[in-house]
């Protein structure tokens, strides 16, 4: 009983590594390398590793030197941007400052126009009142003449 049941567990096993086994048989078989086939397949696994890190040598400076250029255009856009914000914010203060100074300056036209008009009413009163003095000197002097003349 218990024997065959071994067997049984020892066959499946057998059956589940058999290609591990085959592998095992396969390299068990193959014959040793002559010293100068050792030397040419080392040679040429030593020539394959250097090769590869040149090649890595020179992927990784040319990502650094990517790198550095796109980090370099980065500063750039962001400089610009910030350029260009100071440069909005600078003509958004121009705009309002001449807002203000055409504002000043039509405040200014007003106030010239108001005195303008209020000197020409003054001098129209002070040239109605120089005209009403001289009119009543010529009166009273034609009055008095008059009188004068009539006593005479």
């Amino acid at each position: 009983g218990t024997w065959g049941a071994m067997q049984n567990v020892m066959y499946e096993g057998k059956e589940k590594r058999l290609a591990l086994i085959e592998e095992l048989l396969t390299v068990a078989n193959i014959k040793p390398l002559e010293p100068e086939e050792a030397e040419d397949i080392l040679r040429a696994n030593h020539e394959e590793r250097v090769q590869n890190s040149v090649l890595e040598g020179i992927k990784g400076k040319v990502i650094s030197e990517t790198l550095d250029s796109l980090s370099k255009e980065l500063l750039r856009l962001k400089e610009e941007r910030k350029i260009a914000k100071m440069m909005e914010v600078a003509e958004k203060d121009r705009r309002k400052r001449e807002v203000e100074e055409s504002g000043r300056r039509q405040g200014e036209s007003n106030l010239q126009v108001r005195e303008q008009v209020l000197y020409e009413e003054v001098m129209q009163v002070h040239q109605t009142t120089v005209d009403s003095y001289l009119s009543w000197i010529f009166s009273s002097t034609l009055d008095k003449a008059a009188s004068r003349q009539a006593l005479i």
